[in-house]
């Protein structure tokens, strides 16, 4: 499958149930290969990238995530959740802090899971001191944001945010993830200088 930028931002929603299909090694390997051209500040790349696919380390850190937090009484069964997870980190021998290029990493992704096929699940909801003790990441470098992976066995659609940020599950299994409309995200400033618009 091909997909053209705005289709896979439009496409690119999180899901929370995946499908128990495998994913290639070469196919997530290509994932960090495109992620590594992230943006950076500075282009000081601070950015590192684990992948885990393998047992029983992925249902171990799977337990270790505060999974659909959202949805009260969501349940989840073991062939639905993430065959495969790219742990992002910092490497705190460059940077004290990225957030920025954080984003950045995980946005490209996440745009490039989609064009094999891919749903995608940002976490951020997690101890990096319980996941850097099960998976034995050295000390120099702080697990900062973990994205689940994996076939989709749901969808997932942008719906208006009204009153609450919070995500949803239809009566059909589907997501349904609250935006902000354009009309509140796009602030309009006056002239900052008058005079700049009229040349003077």
């Amino acid at each position: 499958m091909s997909l053209d930028v705005k289709t896979a931002i439009l496409l690119r929603h999180s899901i929370r149930r995946f499908s128990s299909k495998a994913i290639e090694a070469s196919v997530l390997l290509e994932l960090v290969e495109l992620a590594r051209l992230y943006a950076s500040g500075g282009n000081i790349q601070p950015v590192r990238f684990s992948i885990l696919s393998a047992p029983p380390y992925k249902d171990q850190l799977f337990h270790l995530l505060h999974w659909a937090a959202y949805i009260p009484g969501f349940s989840i069964s073991a062939e639905e959740r993430p065959p495969a997870y790219i742990i992002l980190l910092r490497d705190t021998k460059i940077s004290n802090g990225c957030s920025f290029e954080i984003g950045a990493a995980a946005t490209t992704l996440m745009l490039a899971a989609q064009e094999y096929g891919l749903a995608t699940c940002c976490v951020g909801n997690f101890s990096a001191k319980s996941v850097s003790e099960l998976l034995s990441i050295p000390a120099e470098y702080a697990p900062e944001l973990i994205l689940a992976i994996g076939y989709p066995a749901q969808t997932s659609a942008a719906i208006d945010l009204t009153d609450s940020v919070r995500y949803t599950e239809d009566n059909q299994g589907n997501m349904l993830v609250p935006k902000h409309r354009l009309k509140d995200v796009l602030i309009d400033l006056p002239p900052i200088n008058h005079s700049l618009q009229h040349g003077g």
